[in-house]
């Protein structure tokens, strides 16, 4: 139905109808929404539109739950596009209003995965007081929807579900992890940190030689090599690692299968030659080969990088000497399609001596990106032998690999495409050789300013050495990392509970502040709200939400009062805070400021009374305890226990407002007058307004203020005390001569 459409040329009675319906389905709506569940927009694609769309109503009998589905990786979380992790994660869950004593399940990729994920399912199951649940391996397509790490959940399964919860943007070689506009295979920093990836464990593979494959290694530190070269033994085709990549494949002697042959091509080993003899090669064109099966494949497993290696050249070796022989390279992985990486065409005579030997290597480009635990199977297809000549030998068939394998934290992410390579919270970037702060740095933790032609952040002059990245227990020689740090305080205050300053916030910090002291200008966070239902105001404003942050803090703005609900004989309160430096860092510890008053607050009222008699009328009757400046009493009433308006004022019968001892009231009114409240909204509406077709738009606006007001109490809030049976709730007010208010309890009516 749509509402909007609905209102012009339209008799009053049909209007009121229409309007009626258009509320209820506005609140249905409202009400339907699973709060209990985030869904991370990188998750929307067009391929798991309506899955995504459907995961608020199939978690719908888990309500007692909050669901996060994100990418992922071990101890971060991609939320809005931001990498949160530690207390920048534990903060996005405090903040969201839903999650209070609800366990958290989290569906996103190996975000429970090793020492780093398992520290930080227990920081969140700590700071937030739930159990957590997390996953340590692949979420969704060709992984499962276990959550295996902290409390262990299996009651969802999603098999519509196109894809995965790992990272798959910004790390494949034609990526721009960095944003720099040089791809990553071209850029000789990929994250912008000011050191190399050569520095933080790169590799690139080069080809050159006439028939000879050899590494070429540069940076710090030395690797191993980084090709994978097959070689025939007598009598065998078992792949023989002889180039000696431990650090890329899984268990070699296992991890790599042998060569063979599809069903259109012969392969035998050529006795004590260390080569093979391919028969068969009759295809003249692509099509032709893949038709006849005019292929030879092997497969091989990656070791746990995660999306930081691709193959960069492709080859093997051979004994034909003819223009036209042509070699096509097709990659599949796992039990996906091939796909064709490069085509090698012999552009000339390659022989003319009896040492050379036909060589059919090429570059990929674009690279082909491989992850970790994935199987894939490589195919080179031949074709192109001129007429008559159907076998050729073949020698030493090889991948080239683009990599960098080291990863200090354990994250299972490189180095060379991570901020914060160590996980130790101070960025690369500052903890390099340099003298860079957190001014340096952009909101990704990157250096500021443009790039060279090869991605290398021209802030540097000349890149940093690696410096106490790599160093855990390291911080950077600025001291921009260290976090800052708030004191606790305790304060003993003559009299009872009423509004009053706060006694200055304390901190200090390596950069900003090196002595304890009044964080004056600073930044701080209310982390925990005041008890006893105090409540904490800074320049006009209530602090009503954890984590409420203050900036430029003023001691002289920040006071504390009890409120009207803050129980009778309090005589203190306490609230936690945590300064924030220049950086944003907050303090991981927060501080407990203590106030302990010398009085109690007084308790003012006792026995509380209220009756509606079978005529309508509203009789109330209470006592007081104590009065001291006291100028009046005022009655209120609600239906709903929640929404309260003024129906009468009773003065103070103390002398002057004081009293020592306790003194009876009564207040009486007729039900009926109360109620017309409500009737007398819309009456004034109709006043106002009229009602003819020239005044619709009015008309409507009025009617939509009053249903605004009717619908204050509508929210999922409102059910905390019944209003279906027509009760009435009164409480009073107790109204100092200074205006200051404290209240009652709520009593119902009793009906006599």
């Amino acid at each position: 139905m749509n509402c909007s459409n609905s209102f012009p040329n339209m008799n009053f009675r049909k209007f009121t109808s229409v309007l009626f319906l258009c509320v209820w389905m506005m609140l249905v709506s409202k009400a339907s929404m699973a709060e209990h569940v985030y869904i991370d927009e990188a998750l929307r694609t067009e391929a798991n539109r309506n899955i995504v769309a459907a995961l608020p109503a199939k978690l719908a009998p888990f309500k007692s739950d909050f669901f996060v589905w994100s990418h992922g990786r071990p101890g971060a979380l991609l939320i809005e596009g931001q990498w949160l992790s530690g207390q920048r994660l534990l903060h996005w869950f405090q903040s969201q209003k839903n999650v209070s004593g609800m366990p958290v399940r989290i569906y996103g990729c190996a975000f429970g995965k090793g020492a780093v994920g398992r520290e930080a399912v227990a920081m969140l199951s700590n700071g937030l007081g739930v159990a957590v649940s997390a996953s340590d391996n692949l979420t969704g397509e060709n992984g499962d929807w276990l959550l295996e790490v902290g409390e262990f959940f299996d009651r969802i399964k999603l098999s519509d579900f196109k894809g995965n919860l790992q990272v798959i943007g910004g790390y494949e070689p034609n990526d721009d992890f960095d944003g720099d506009g040089v791809i990553n295979s071209a850029d000789d920093d990929d994250d912008n940190d000011g050191i190399l990836d050569l520095q933080e464990g790169c590799i690139q593979s080069l080809y050159y030689g006439d028939g000879r494959l050899n590494d070429t290694l540069r940076g710090n530190p030395a690797q191993q090599g980084n090709q994978l070269m097959y070689t025939f033994a007598s009598g065998s085709l078992t792949a023989n690692n002889n180039r000696n990549i431990r650090d890329l494949i899984m268990n070699p002697a296992a991890g790599i299968s042998t060569i063979s042959a599809g069903s259109g091509l012969g392969l035998t080993v050529v006795a004590g030659a260390g080569s093979a003899t391919l028969n068969g090669v009759n295809a003249a064109t692509l099509a032709e080969a893949k038709a006849n099966n005019d292929y030879i494949q092997f497969t091989f497993r990656l070791d746990d990088l995660f999306a930081t290696s691709a193959i960069s050249w492709v080859g093997f070796l051979n004994g034909i000497q003819q223009t036209g022989f042509t070699a096509t390279y097709s990659v599949q992985a796992g039990a996906g399609a091939f796909t064709d990486v490069a085509t090698r065409v012999q552009a000339t005579n390659e022989g003319g001596s009896a040492n050379r030997v036909g060589k059919e290597n090429i570059a990929l480009s674009p690279q082909y990106a491989t992850v970790a635990d994935v199987v894939y199977t490589v195919r080179i297809y031949f074709y192109g032998l001129n007429a008559g000549i159907t076998t050729m030998n073949i020698d030493d068939i090889f991948l080239s690999f683009d990599l960098c394998g080291m990863d200090t934290d354990g994250d299972d992410i490189s180095n060379s495409m991570e901020t914060d390579s160590d996980g130790d919270g101070c960025p690369d970037a500052l903890e390099g050789s340099a003298s860079f702060t957190y001014a340096n740095l952009t909101a990704g933790l990157m250096l500021t300013g443009g790039v060279s032609a090869t991605g290398v952040p021209t802030i540097t002059g000349s890149p940093q050495e690696p410096g106490y990245s790599r160093a855990p227990a390291l911080s950077d020689p600025q001291h921009a990392c260290d976090p800052p740090q708030s004191y606790n305080k305790t304060e003993s205050v003559t009299g009872a509970p009423t509004l009053m300053t706060v006694p200055a916030l304390e901190g200090s910090d390596p950069t900003d502040q090196p002595s304890q002291g009044a964080w004056l200008g600073g930044s701080l966070a209310i982390t925990q709200l005041p008890s006893n239902q105090f409540i904490l105001v800074y320049d006009g404003v209530d602090i009503t939400t954890v984590n409420q942050v203050i900036s430029n803090y003023d001691p002289a703005k920040l006071t504390i009062a009890p409120t009207a609900t803050t129980p009778g004989g309090t005589s203190s309160t306490s609230f936690a805070y945590a300064t924030l430096d220049a950086q944003g860092q907050q303090d991981p510890s927060p501080a407990t400021v203590t106030l302990n008053f010398s009085q109690p607050l007084p308790v003012i009222f006792g026995d509380i009374q209220a009756a509606l008699d079978d005529g309508g009328s509203l009789r109330v009757r209470w006592q007081s305890l104590n009065e001291q400046n006291n100028d009046r009493y005022e009655i209120e009433s609600s239906f709903n226990g929640i929404d309260f308006k003024v129906i009468g004022t009773v003065a103070s019968k103390a002398v002057d407002g004081n009293a020592d001892h306790s003194i009876e009231y009564e207040f009486s009114a007729t039900a009926a007058a109360h109620m017309m409240v409500l009737g007398m909204v819309l009456l004034l509406g109709f006043a106002f307004t009229g009602y003819n077709k020239y005044k619709n738009v009015v008309f409507i606006m009025g009617i939509a203020a009053g249903l605004g007001w009717l619908s204050a109490g509508c929210g999922k809030e409102n059910s905390r005390l019944p209003d279906s049976d027509n009760q009435l709730y009164i409480r009073i007010a107790q109204i100092d001569k200074d205006g200051s208010k404290q209240y009652s309890k709520v009593v119902k009516a009793i009906k006599e």
